[in-house]
């Protein structure tokens, strides 16, 4: 399905969410496909993830999987992806038809690095992960209290109603 953007006002509503929460957004088409996102880079952790074959595989399918359940459940999905960083994916309604998905991530909550690192470095030195570059990359996730994801989750479905009602995104056809 082809969608016609206010990409202006989207990228002002996504910037003004990283704005108060910190966390990235994307959104995506209904074939799984990133249309624009705010920061529009990945965080270190995810870069890092994605530059190695294996764990970009991982990812995808990871991704695809939220996706697929999110479609299935038609509604909000909090879960962790398979490194254990914190995700939600919501879906984009126009006439009860999923148009769209809205996604946030690349957070922990986990406040202890070490701990978080030492999770991740576990699976990850079967992908040939440069521990060094691990390290780093995992000192720079960003930590949410439950709470806190909570609480964004909800601004994220908030955010999805206002894009509707404001007719930001709508079917090309």
């Amino acid at each position: 399905m082809t969608l016609k953007l206010d990409v202006e006002q989207i990228e002002m509503l996504m910037k003004s969410f990283y704005t108060l929460t910190g966390i990235r957004t994307i959104l995506f088409d209904t074939n799984f496909k990133e249309v624009i996102a705010y920061p529009k880079e990945n965080c270190e952790f995810c870069k890092l993830m994605k530059s190695n074959p294996k764990t970009r595989r991982k990812c995808n399918y990871a991704d695809r999987r939220s996706f697929e359940k999110c479609e299935m459940e038609n509604s909000l999905l909090l879960y962790k992806c398979h490194a254990g960083l914190v995700e939600a994916v919501t879906p984009l309604h126009e006439n009860e038809k999923i148009i769209g998905y809205i996604m946030f991530g690349q957070i922990t909550d986990n406040p202890d690095k070490t701990e978080l690192y030492n999770n991740i470095s576990i699976w990850a030195k079967n992908y040939g992960i440069d521990k060094t570059a691990l390290g780093n990359s995992v000192a720079n996730i960003s930590y949410k209290t439950e709470e806190e994801i909570k609480a964004s989750a909800k601004i994220l479905e908030a955010c999805t109603s206002y894009i509707i009602y404001k007719e930001l995104i709508t079917p090309e056809n």
